[in-house]
């Protein structure tokens, strides 16, 4: 990958100067290069992309949902020494603006993706924000520091919380739902049917552990797949626990779908851009890495293009595609940052 930058840097060397008005300098060599990208603070890296494109908590309404997750770079996997995780990828993904925000970086050996999430919450000002959560993150210490912001969230509850399970399934036999929302959609050669059912819950159904979350909603979402070639159907169901007393139950019906658009970054990063496929054993190198894939990917998503493939594929063929394509992205505040 670092190689095939650098051959780029040569092959692009006259119009790069052009583009940035600058004198006709030599390409850095492939050691500098790799030296660059391992000892560049990834940190302040995303700060100053963020703080120059104007990336920051300000775009988000109140009712804006916030997706956590996190992503292995599976070429950071050493399998020649045996090793079984390698450096991943937790970042805060914003629903309707399909943006990234904040990043933090784990090894799996070494780490935690709860202990970044954490870090995370601990050291953004998320007052106030809404947080879509899987199933890892259903601790008590996480869902409490989201509450004690003022904030909302939804998380999904399974097995690693026995005791929650065992509350949900009563509280469905006994309960009836306050609402009952229905979804259906045909796409990728299916139909899927989509039933939530919306319940009220109170922290007296919880343990005292709990007590804190404020949980108020359950939500059990049923969804129901026909492949329309076969007309062979699935079918699953989840649940999940929410602390909203403001948003309403179609608003929260919509965030739990609207969580697995982090999912669908994750595949265009590896699908479209490669990164799975990037060997790099230094973690400096791959820090950066991702987060240069990160910002490119924010600025496309500013540009609502609908084939990042292709886009993809038209700039790398033709750089005199490139500069009229970001021009189009505006810079919403001052670039003297």
């Amino acid at each position: 990958m670092i190689t095939e930058i650098r051959r780029w840097l040569l092959r692009h060397q006259d119009w790069l100067c052009q583009v940035l008005d600058i004198s006709c300098v030599g390409v850095i060599s492939d050691v500098q290069l790799r030296r660059l990208l391992s000892e560049v603070n990834h940190e302040l890296l995303y700060k100053f992309h963020s703080q120059y494109f104007g990336w920051g908590l300000s775009l988000l309404s109140e009712d804006s949902w916030i997706s956590v997750d996190g992503k292995e770079l599976r070429g950071t996997i050493d399998g020649v020494m045996g090793q079984k995780r390698g450096l991943a990828l937790v970042h805060f993904h914003v629903h309707h603006f399909q943006l990234s925000l904040a990043c933090g970086f784990y090894f799996g050996h070494k780490d935690s993706e709860t202990t970044v999430v954490r870090n995370l919450l601990k050291n953004n000002d998320l007052t106030g924000r809404c947080f879509t959560f899987d199933a890892l993150h259903c601790q008590e210490k996480t869902l409490k520091m989201v509450a004690e912001q003022n904030g909302i969230f939804i998380v999904q509850v399974k097995e690693n919380q026995p005791h929650l399970l065992d509350v949900i399934n009563d509280h469905i036999q006994i309960g009836k739902p306050l609402e009952v929302i229905k979804t259906y959609d045909k796409a990728h050669g299916r139909i899927e049917e989509r039933v939530g059912n919306i319940y009220q819950v109170s922290k007296e159904c919880f343990n005292d552990k709990w007590a804190e979350i404020g949980f108020d909603k359950l939500i059990v979402l049923q969804r129901t797949f026909t492949k329309i070639k076969t007309q062979k159907v699935s079918k699953e169901t989840s649940f999940y626990l929410s602390n909203s007393v403001k948003q309403t139950n179609s608003q929260l019906f919509s965030a739990i779908r609207g969580h697995w658009s982090i999912e669908a970054i994750h595949w265009i990063r590896d699908k479209t851009f490669g990164e799975d496929a990037i060997r790099c054993a230094n973690e400096g190198r791959s820090k950066n890495l991702a987060c240069l894939l990160s910002v490119a990917l924010n600025l496309i998503k500013q540009s609502s293009v609908l084939n990042i493939k292709a886009l993809h594929e038209d700039l790398v063929a033709d750089t005199n595609k490139t500069i009229p394509f970001f021009s189009r992205i505006s810079v919403p505040i001052s670039n003297s940052v």
